[in-house]
């Protein structure tokens, strides 16, 4: 079994899928007989709903991620070189760049059926905000293992695909020589420009499945009342069926009583009959002696 292979896939889920696939993917490694990927892959940790995002947001809009991996490259590469002003170009576009992703991934985690709150998200800005200032933090974001926020020098992830002990990490992005002035900036734009769009059509995607969500749920409350108007229905008419059934029982006790008073009355009836005749027989019998 390929550790790298289930820990990508591992972290793809959301979060309360996590621990679940986890061990089942440990317990079929251990069934094979790959005792180290079982412990491997039952020591992995489940991400919070801010890791999550992040991991999200690298798998499902990779542009925009590299392009943030991008931009957080050329803002360091710039302080490094004290370039003033090529540094507060690039850092005017910073926010909005950020604020962008955010919303795509809030998007993503609605397509994904995972909803989040604003502290996972406000949890996911911070991680980005890490990633344009921190190398570290940016090899841990491409690797899309995250198990918390990040901060400086805190990556809080898993090993990426193909690092073992001992391997180089990969870089999040380009770390040859500084570019000229005018490619970092056009780069930065071409970035900034993307997420917007992205953005937009997130807040419009986010908006269409908002009123999706209010459709459904007015159908719901309806569906609601009328199946607590059939529960009630159904009550009364199964009330209504024993007090039938109870007045049937009773009316069929009535009905073999008064069966057995008929049938005992037509008995004295026709003994009555005999003996009348019986007399009248003898009484004729007197009247020619």
């Amino acid at each position: 079994m390929d550790f790298d292979e289930v820990a990508d896939r591992l972290y793809a889920l959301p979060p309360p899928q996590f621990t679940a696939a986890r061990d089942d993917a440990a317990r079929r490694a251990a069934d094979a007989g790959d005792t180290g990927a079982a412990a491997r892959i039952r020591g992995l940790r489940r991400p919070t709903l801010g890791a999550w995002l992040a991991n999200l947001l690298v798998r499902e809009h990779r542009t925009e991620s590299q392009a943030l991996l991008t931009l957080g490259t050329d803002l360091r590469a710039a302080q490094d070189r004290l370039a003033g002003e090529r540094l507060r170009e690039l850092t005017a576009g910073r926010r909005a760049v950020v604020g962008a992703l955010v919303q795509q991934a809030k998007a993503a985690a609605v397509r994904a059926g995972l909803p989040v709150g604003e502290g996972p998200l406000e949890d996911l800005e911070q991680t980005l905000t890490t990633v344009l200032t921190d190398r570290e933090a940016a090899e841990a974001f491409a690797a899309g293992r995250l198990t918390k926020p990040l901060t400086v020098h805190a990556p809080a992830a898993e090993p990426a695909p193909g690092r073992g002990p001992g391997a180089s990490a990969p870089t999040a992005g380009p770390t040859a020589g500084p570019r000229t002035d005018p490619d970092v900036l056009a780069r930065a734009r071409q970035g900034l420009k993307e997420a917007e769009r992205q953005a937009a059509s997130a807040a419009t995607a986010a908006a269409t499945a908002r009123k999706a969500l209010d459709r459904a749920t007015t159908r719901h409350q309806r569906a609601r009342s009328s199946a607590e108007e059939l529960s009630a229905r159904l009550d009364r008419a199964r009330a209504a069926e024993r007090t039938a059934a109870e007045e049937e029982r009773t009316l069929r006790t009535r009905v073999e009583t008064t069966d057995r008073d008929a049938r005992r009355a037509a008995g004295r009836a026709r003994d009555a009959g005999v003996r009348v005749r019986h007399l009248d027989n003898r009484r004729i019998r007197d009247e020619k002696q």
